[in-house]
């Protein structure tokens, strides 16, 4: 289990200091699944999930082999997808956005909205 919220958060963090534009959630030919842990939108910044692509929320203090994947998942009340004061934000695509229950129970499925193409900031 991988948490990619850093590599994420840095390209919504590079595109909004850049003047904004599409951090790109993409498929790689098979369905392909992003886990994540909280993540903070920035103005400017529209979140793209391609078709084919999941973006899904870690559960929170998950250990694999008596380590925490998620040692400083802020509380329970802490959403997975975040922002403040925004302007200009989307979040777009054919793919899907998982959430979890507070709980930990099973994922459930969004669809993203559509919008415009701009600046485009691949999450590998």
């Amino acid at each position: 289990m991988t948490n990619n919220a850093a590599a994420i958060q840095s390209a919504i963090n590079d595109a909004s200091t850049n003047g904004g534009g599409i951090v790109e959630i993409p498929a790689d030919g098979t369905l392909s699944t992003y886990l994540s842990g909280p993540i903070n939108l920035a103005s400017g910044v529209n979140l793209q999930i391609d078709s084919g692509a999941m973006l899904q929320m870690l559960p929170r203090n998950v250990t694999t082999n008596g380590l925490t994947i998620i040692p400083n998942w802020p509380s329970a009340s802490t959403p997975f997808i975040s922002g403040s004061t925004l302007t200009d934000v989307a979040i777009t695509g054919l793919g899907l956005l998982m959430d979890r229950a507070r709980t930990g129970g099973s994922p459930r499925p969004q669809r993203a909205r559509t919008s415009s193409n701009s600046l485009i900031v691949r999450v590998f």
